[in-house]
């Protein structure tokens, strides 16, 4: 969650912090960086939006609308025709208490041991549809990565990016379902 914060910060809001301290664009930067510096109470927003998302509660399955003969028989034949090979239709979260992150957290109690029906497999697919932007190295990693060296990285296989679309969660059966 904290790399998620700090990564949304950047990526999304354009602001600096701790865990991604280089800015992606120099063009109209007139602040020091890192932006996002801790408060009178120690803490920088990005500690607070992980302090928030990890006590957000998942919200509850609506049980009524799962049961109805029409989300059952969807349910059926995603299972029968084999969608459920690939995509997922019930993932089930760590229990609470289970260290992540080598033991520096624990799964808080509002996100341990919940269950959800994604419904997808959260892959990069080429159907032809996609945006053609590829997802820039500099503008996700930040420009202290460029210079990286990784022994498996391809750039050609990063540029592919550009006509694949990720399969978007809660699909038409996840609705089917509730």
């Amino acid at each position: 969650m904290f790399s998620f914060a700090g990564d949304a910060y950047l990526n999304e809001m354009g602001i600096t912090n701790k865990l991604f301290p280089t800015e992606v664009t120099l063009l109209c930067n007139t602040v020091r960086e890192p932006n996002d510096v801790p408060g009178a109470d120690g803490l920088e927003h990005i500690d607070q939006f992980t302090r928030f998302i990890r006590a957000t509660e998942t919200p509850a399955r609506d049980s009524q609308q799962a049961g109805t003969p029409s989300a059952e028989l969807g349910a059926e034949l995603f299972v029968k025709i084999g969608c459920a090979d690939c995509y997922v239709p019930t993932l089930t979260t760590a229990p609470a208490g289970t260290p992540i992150n080598g033991g520096t957290f624990t799964i808080s109690p509002a996100l341990g041991g919940k269950t959800f029906h994604p419904y997808g497999d959260f892959l990069l697919h080429n159907v032809g549809t996609g945006d053609g932007i590829v997802m820039s190295v500099t503008e996700h990693y930040g420009r202290s990565f460029t210079p990286a060296r990784w022994e498996n990285f391809s750039t050609s296989d990063f540029q592919s990016t550009q006509n694949k679309m990720r399969t978007a969660p809660y699909g038409a059966f996840a609705y089917a379902r509730g």
